[in-house]
């Protein structure tokens, strides 16, 4: 928390300066598609006879956005969310001898710094398209009690990493009643977020080891707060005297 301060606080003197080309601010939530809904690869492993495999499934991120204004243009966003990821453990015997899944999730925060590039479709319609960076903190490690006779130790690599962001997406720009935004974002950790290591119940967790990526995309629904140009008008005169 300490962390999360110092880098908000960070931002201040930026976005006091940047009143002046509009400073909104907003709440957004994302419905996460985990890599598997697209067919893609999974974190998988097979012994001599068990095979076993993590899926990621459908989780969801949330949290507050600021939207800096550059220019017309140009904008810088940042703010906090956060991510909560779920997940499926399965362990499989190969001759069907036996079937094991355990369901957990890992929760974590992201504090993200993008720039944002405006197209004006027509009068209130734009879209936009971003790219940037993710600081992603994960508060801790965690052991999952045995289901099935095994059980699974998930090993942060770190309480602090890095990620990618990119996003496109579609805004409606209302007078009075704020901005609502519909759009899309690509995630991808620089690094695996977690080791995970599996074993049998009765035995030391050595059976099976892999790791969680934890890319994702989301379908962002956003909304941002009016705000009143008259206010702008007003701080600019008392700029001017």
């Amino acid at each position: 928390m300490r962390l999360i301060l110092f880098i908000l606080l960070g931002f201040i003197p930026m976005l006091l300066v940047g009143q002046e080309r509009v400073i909104t601010v907003g709440l957004q939530y994302k419905p996460m598609l985990p890599p598997g809904f697209f067919n893609a690869e999974q974190s998988k492993v097979s012994t001599a006879d068990i095979d076993f495999s993590i899926d990621q499934k459908f989780g969801w991120a949330g949290g507050m956005v600021i939207r800096w204004g550059l220019t017309r243009s140009l904008s810088l966003e940042t703010g906090i969310n956060y991510v909560k990821r779920n997940y499926t453990l399965n362990v499989d015997s190969i001759n069907n001898a036996f079937n094991a899944q355990i369901d957990y999730d890992i929760i974590g925060y992201e504090i993200p710094l993008t720039g944002l590039v405006y197209i004006q479709l027509d009068r209130q319609w734009f879209m936009n398209a971003s790219f940037g960076a993710s600081i992603d903190l994960f508060p801790k490690s965690f052991y999952t009690d045995a289901a099935g006779g095994w059980q699974h130790i998930t090993d942060r690599n770190g309480w602090i990493q890095a990620a990618l962001l990119a996003n496109l997406g579609f805004e409606y720009r209302t007078e009075k009643s704020g901005y609502f935004y519909l759009g899309g974002s690509f995630h991808r950790p620089f690094q695996d977020m977690y080791g995970v290591l599996v074993g049998e119940d009765d035995a030391a967790i050595e059976t099976a080891k892999m790791t969680l990526n934890g890319t994702y995309l989301t379908i962002d629904l956003r909304y941002f707060f009016h705000e009143d140009p008259q206010k702008r008008k007003e701080r600019k005169k008392k700029r001017e005297r």
